[in-house]
């Protein structure tokens, strides 16, 4: 995914499309504050600003899909630089960390209820 200054995006390719439930083209030139929720609008207005100060990094956000549903997804982000060395936007490879996160918090859920399980079997 690419953005311009106006944090207007520019290039969305077909997987990220498809990742947030989009048709192709469907989401060029849309804001990309219009893929998230207010909490999330805040954390990328910083990000943003970080970009414009040439600052590339990687780190977890959240997502809404077109259907209204969440993706917790990894960005890796950089700054889009001129050659009059000005900033023209950012880029942003983007990894769906959703079914991870899920399967995550499954087996510690897992975990917990064996070791109460084996606490109760003990007595």
């Amino acid at each position: 995914m690419a953005s311009n200054t106006d944090a207007n995006t520019i290039y969305v390719n077909p997987r990220m499309e498809q990742m947030l439930g989009f048709e192709p083209g469907e989401m060029n030139g849309r804001h990309l504050f219009s893929f998230m929720d207010e909490k999330n609008v805040e954390l990328a207005k910083s990000k943003i600003e970080r970009r414009k100060n040439g600052i590339s990094e990687e780190h977890p956000f959240e997502f809404i899909r077109k259907d209204g549903t969440k993706i917790l997804a990894t960005l890796k982000t950089s700054p889009l630089i001129g050659a009059d060395g000005k900033y023209r936007g950012a880029l942003a490879a983007v990894n769906n960390i959703t079914e991870q996160i899920n399967a995550e918090h499954e087996k510690a859920k897992i975990q917990a209820q064996l070791f109460h399980s084996s606490k109760l079997a003990a007595k």
